[in-house]
């Protein structure tokens, strides 16, 4: 732990590193999730009529998704 062992420099750097890993999981998550939704739906057997609802709602939450693992980042950060 770079905190406990006062390592202001190796904190820095441990952020970066973790902002940098938020930010690529967080873009994988856009990229996979609105393209697997629609083989998941008929997999489950939704509804058709409610494809269309389901998919923009895992489109939006995924758009966020990048912005909200980079937001717990910084939280663990500062709470450290």
């Amino acid at each position: 732990n770079a905190f406990g062992a006062n390592k202001p420099e190796r904190m820095r750097e441990t952020l970066q590193q973790g902002l940098w890993l938020a930010l690529f999981i967080g873009l994988i998550c856009l990229i996979a999730m609105p393209l697997f939704t629609p083989p998941l739906l008929r997999l489950m057997s939704v509804d058709p009529a409610l494809h269309a609802s389901i998919n923009a709602y895992v489109t939006y939450v995924a758009l966020g998704l990048p912005a909200a693992a980079m937001f717990q980042t910084l939280r663990s950060y500062n709470e450290a």
